[in-house]
């Protein structure tokens, strides 16, 4: 049984970060802040209890669109923060002196400033840590000892290709059973002291 385990330590770690992280890169939307649950209240969709992915319509350029209704100031401020945000971001803190908060503003102008203001409003001197990039978020990325956690499939594979290494923190419902949270807290602190 003990063997076991080691073997499926290694092979996380093997498969996830095989090098000592010294820098993370921690992503907002979907990770600490509950972007789906605004998009699909400001489009009139119900909030799933389950996780789910964005549905394809949503990207379509039809009135469905996801950016007619996710844009402006306000809408990128007044994003609810998960209930684990304080924790993943104090494990982060705890265990990385070289962290920052990473996002990709959408084409909204109101997205910079919104995203500016939540960051300020649900971490505590976050503005010092805060990368807004344009483009893909693997230009950020500065090599094997740098850890990307983001929600997004692709923003993760273009941060491996990069040379970095990635934990996909697939989104959540904000009604997730504390006890997946805490084993994605877990792993990311096994990552990060190992």
């Amino acid at each position: 049984m003990a063997w076991r385990s080691i073997m499926r330590y290694f092979q996380f770690h093997q498969m996830i970060c095989p090098h000592k992280i010294t820098r993370v890169a921690l992503d907002m939307d979907g990770v600490i802040a509950n972007f789906c649950k605004a998009a699909r209240a400001a489009m009139g969709d119900p909030y799933p209890k389950e996780p789910f992915q964005i549905p394809d319509g949503w990207l379509d350029n039809n009135d469905k669109n996801l950016w007619v209704y996710c844009k402006g100031h306000n809408f990128w401020k007044n994003i609810k923060p998960f209930p684990w945000h304080k924790k993943l971001i104090k494990v982060v803190d705890d265990n990385c002196d070289d962290w920052r908060f990473i996002t990709k503003p959408s084409n909204d102008v109101g997205s910079y400033s919104g995203k500016y203001e939540w960051i300020k409003e649900h971490t505590k001197g976050g503005i010092d840590k805060l990368w807004m990039v344009n483009g893909s978020k693997a230009y950020a990325c500065t090599g094997p000892h740098h850890l990307l956690i983001d929600d997004n499939t692709k923003n993760c594979e273009e941060w491996r290709a990069a040379g970095g290494a990635a934990y996909q923190w697939s989104e959540i419902s904000a009604n997730w059973p504390e006890k997946e949270v805490q084993k994605r807290l877990d792993e990311i602190e096994e990552l990060l002291q190992n």
